[in-house]
């Protein structure tokens, strides 16, 4: 004994059938967001970071950071998204976050520390004498008394 059934729909209902079927998963997809949370460290505890930039992807939104280094975005579609800071005299940090349903994504960033560099000395082996005096007189033109300093270039 088999069961059958049967639904007849007009050409109107049929057609907002289709459409809610379609559309439905796409937006369902589209509501689909998540968030981004972070905190940036300084080089140092007494840094101020307040005021620093962070851009989300190519700058669609931006957020100021905290007195705390604290950063956040609400409302982020899933999938990776690229997080910039921004803050004047210090080199661009950079992060590639992956954004769940429903969920924060975590982000710590840091400026490292600036590590003073070795000495340099730079010493020669002998004196160089580059500077020369043009003699009192020349081809009958007379030189003394005036500022006539010569570079000595094979001396270099």
């Amino acid at each position: 004994m088999a069961l059958s059934v049967r639904f007849s729909l007009g050409g109107r209902a049929l057609s907002t059938l289709l459409t809610v079927a379609v559309l439905l998963p796409m937006a369902v997809k589209a509501q689909s967001t998540g968030g981004i949370r972070g905190r940036i460290d300084g080089a140092h505890p007494s840094d101020s970071l307040a005021g620093a930039s962070v851009l989300l992807d190519d700058g669609e939104r931006r957020s100021r950071v905290d007195a705390a280094g604290r950063f956040a975005f609400a409302s982020v579609p899933v999938g990776p998204h690229i997080v910039r800071v921004l803050l004047f005299g210090r080199p661009t940090l950079e992060r590639t976050v992956m954004v769940h349903s429903d969920a924060y994504a975590d982000v710590a960033l840091a400026w490292v520390a600036a590590r003073p560099l070795a000495p340099v000395i730079v010493a020669a082996a002998r004196p160089l004498q580059v500077l020369g005096r043009l003699p009192d007189t020349q081809d009958g033109v007379l030189y003394i008394g005036k500022k006539t300093e010569v570079l000595l270039l094979d001396s270099l």
